[in-house]
């Protein structure tokens, strides 16, 4: 992970994240509730339980695809795209640290 400045992040960063949700073959998730359209969607990711517990990432790429609002039911949010797969939700704010 870099920042925008170009410095490196070390190993042991956390980013927090709103949460890490599974896919279905729409690329609908349940979200929860902090997650908002507009959040970041990102698929390629790395976690590192032991120094960054919980919903948090050591690393991450962003996938250019935003959190929208499938219109089906309620408390489901959609990644365009991303069918069938583990993704980390970051907040729009959050995610312009990563560079994609």
């Amino acid at each position: 992970m870099t920042l925008r400045s170009g410095g490196v992040l070390a190993a042991v960063s956390c980013m927090g994240v709103s949460q890490i949700a599974a896919t279905d073959a729409n690329g609908d998730f349940m979200g929860n509730s902090i997650t908002v359209v507009g959040d970041a969607c990102v698929d390629t990711f790395s976690q590192n339980p032991a120094t960054c517990p919980g919903t948090r990432i050591t690393g991450g790429t962003l996938s250019g695809v935003s959190v929208t609002y499938p219109g089906i039911t309620t408390g489901f949010y959609r990644c365009q795209g991303m069918p069938n797969r583990t993704v980390a939700i970051l907040s729009s704010a959050a995610a312009t640290s990563l560079v994609s």
